[in-house]
Formats: structure tokens, C-alpha cells, sequence
């Protein structure tokens, strides 16, 4: 409880700063579900153009709200994410974004920038953020990360996602998603305030400047 308690204040205090810093501007912070098991895909974690989009949240710092979105309104979803300044996640660039790209066909030129915190780390630890290597780029989960850094943890695992879509269970699916992108907002907004994140009890330089 005091752990908890502890890393509630310092959110708290971080969150009060960054309503000041980001309020208005054209930022947000996404996260997607998919429909289908990565193990019913034909080609496993490759196969972007099967596995759809079951349900996209994003928190909107331009509105200071969070959105939902799904079939019915997906194309509201991409016009932010391509259009606003900036656009933060946890592995969008090698996941997120490219089910987008393979399931949506966007016709505009994007005109965002990313800052996906996996990708940073893995820049700042020396690594090559686009060839993963599970004996050095693994132990970085969002889970893991946001514990030690933020004191949060995921509501559950993101694999059991696409079985609440095909169950028909709406509620718990948008309340996973949205529980990720708290998660991907506060840690974002600690590395703001801070320039660093921790895991394995170590401090790692994460830098974020607002014109990133």
C-alpha cells in the first residue's frame, strides 16, 4: 500500500504539470485490440493484413479526454493519429501502426510524428529498435516497465483480447484497452517530467522533447 500510495502522489503531482504542458495540443496516446488469436493467423505475428481492429482507445490531449472507437468510427480514429502533431504508444511502430496501415486504407499523407517509449528504450539502451532480439530486447514489457517506474500494472494480457471480441464481451474488451492507455499515458508523462524510466531496479535515460 505505501508503494502504491507513494507512486500515486508523484502521478499525481506529474499529471497536475502536464495538464499545463499538453492541454490543447494536438498529442495523443493509442493503443488497439485486434480480432483475431495471433495463433490463427497464417503467418503468426507477421500476418497484419488478418488481424483487424476490434476496438482503438486514445487519450486526446487537444480535448483532455479519452476516445473510443471501433468499425463504426475508425475513420475519426485515423484522422488523428495521421493528422496531429504527435502520436505516443508502446511498440506502435512495429505493431500498432502497421495493423492500421495493413487493415485501413488512408488516403492522406501522414503528417505525425511518433514517440513509441519501447522504441526509446530500446534506442537508449544501444540497441537496434528494428530487429528484435528476445536475448536483448526482451524484459521490457509495458507491465514490467510501468510496475517499476509508475507503480501501475495491465488489467490483463492483451492476448486473451481477441477471444473477449469474438465473445461478444464489449465492456471487459474497451476497459483492457482503456486501462493500457492510462497506463501508456502516465508513463509518458513520467519520462516528460523525469527523462528516464525503471527496470531490473535501474534508472534508463528516456529523453522526450516537445518538438520530438
Amino acid at each position: 500500500m505505501l508503494r502504491a500510495s507513494r507512486h500515486q502522489k508523484v502521478r499525481d503531482a506529474i499529471q497536475n504539470g502536464m495538464i499545463e504542458m499538453f492541454e490543447g495540443k494536438k498529442i495523443a496516446v493509442f493503443d488497439l485490440e485486434i480480432k483475431e488469436p495471433i495463433e490463427e493467423c497464417s503467418r503468426g505475428w507477421d500476418s497484419f493484413d488478418e488481424m483487424g481492429v476490434s476496438v482503438l482507445v486514445l487519450f486526446d490531449y487537444r480535448e483532455m479526454r479519452y476516445r473510443v472507437f471501433a468499425d463504426e468510427n475508425i475513420l475519426e480514429a485515423l484522422n488523428i493519429l495521421n493528422q496531429y502533431d504527435l502520436v505516443v504508444g508502446f511498440n506502435t511502430v512495429k505493431f500498432d501502426w502497421k495493423v492500421l496501415n495493413a487493415t485501413y486504407h488512408y488516403e492522406k499523407s501522414r503528417a505525425s510524428k511518433d514517440f513509441d517509449i519501447l522504441r526509446e528504450i530500446w534506442l537508449s539502451l544501444g540497441l537496434n529498435p528494428d530487429v528484435f532480439n528476445p536475448a536483448t530486447h526482451g524484459g521490457y514489457s509495458l507491465d514490467n516497465v510501468a510496475y517499476e517506474t509508475i507503480g501501475l500494472r495491465k488489467s490483463g494480457n492483451g492476448a486473451y483480447a481477441p477471444y473477449l471480441y469474438q465473445q461478444g464481451k464489449w465492456a471487459e474488451l474497451i476497459d483492457y484497452c482503456l486501462q493500457d492507455v492510462k497506463i501508456e499515458k502516465e508513463l509518458f508523462e513520467f519520462i516528460v517530467s523525469n527523462g528516464y524510466i525503471i527496470r531490473y531496479q535501474n534508472r534508463l535515460p528516456v529523453e522526450f522533447h516537445l518538438d520530438h
